[in-house]
């Protein structure tokens, strides 16, 4: 294979060769390079292809040259890598949205690439084009907290960036309040007598129990049919049905048939 040698990028050189062919070719340059080269016409308008396949057609003053095919790169990628050179194809930063608590994709946030930005779709998704080069990424959303991601995302030609955004709820007070929960326990530490408030949000039966630092359960407090409001229960360390209570740390659970709510609190003697 005959032609002068030419350069593209600032390391690399690559032999390249000018045909009366109406069409970009590519070929190997002989299996010991292992380097995948092009060629052009002096028509200025050619597809490039490999292995019969169309890539896509440009239109510009001939840019020949070729990339090194190592076990890392296939062919594929380099077609695609060099294609995306040529053609000053952007690239695309793709976010997928999800609540931090349950999983489940964020339908309309706002996701931004440096000056660019984008909306989720109802899986979560969402792809923006970009330039070359590096990025922060942030994500925003009425019903969740703001998101900074915690890396740059640095983009190339053509290349495809995917970056998980976890959004955290935004929890009002007035959720909190209406949640099945401890509200309080006091005297927290304690000695002997402690009283636990709590809140049920509707009628239903509670259970609040007991446990010790090894998850064991020491007694239960209350297992009834309670009514909506806030309600109280006192423990007495010297009448839990076992031997007194240790110094330590304990846990006061609470569950019904809604949602479950754990405080820790210390016993010291």
């Amino acid at each position: 294979m005959t032609g002068n040698s030419g350069t593209v990028g600032e390391d690399y050189i690559f032999p390249f060769t000018t045909n009366n062919d109406a069409n970009y070719s590519v070929d190997e340059i002989g299996g010991l390079l292992r380097h995948v080269a092009f060629y052009s016409d002096g028509g200025f308008s050619r597809t490039i292809t490999y292995n019969g396949y169309n890539y896509s057609t440009i239109a510009s003053t001939p840019i020949l040259g070729g990339m090194e095919d190592t076990a890392e790169n296939s062919k594929a990628d380099l077609m695609g890598t060099y294609l995306g050179y040529l053609l000053k194809i952007d690239g695309i930063v793709r976010g997928i949205v999800t609540d931090i608590n349950t999983g489940d994709p964020v339908e309309n946030a706002t996701v931004i690439v440096g000056d660019y930005d984008g909306l989720t779709n109802s899986y979560g998704l969402c792809a923006i084009e970009v330039p070359p080069g590096s990025y922060t990424v942030s994500c925003t959303h009425p019903d969740y907290n703001n998101y900074i991601h915690p890396t740059q995302v640095v983009i190339d030609y053509n290349e495809t960036c995917w970056v998980d955004i976890p959004l955290e709820p935004i929890v009002s007070v007035d959720d909190i309040e209406q949640r099945d929960r401890i509200t309080r326990i006091y005297p927290n530490p304690c000695a002997t007598h402690i009283s636990i408030e709590y809140f049920i949000k509707s009628s239903g039966n509670v259970d609040i129990a007991l446990y010790n630092i090894k998850g064991q359960k020491v007694c239960t407090l209350v297992n009834d049919i309670k009514e909506i409001g806030y309600h109280e229960v006192t423990l007495d360390n010297s009448d839990t049905g076992n031997a007194k209570l240790a110094s330590g740390i304990y846990f006061m659970k609470l569950q019904t048939e809604r949602e479950s709510n754990i405080e820790k609190f210390l016993i010291v003697e």
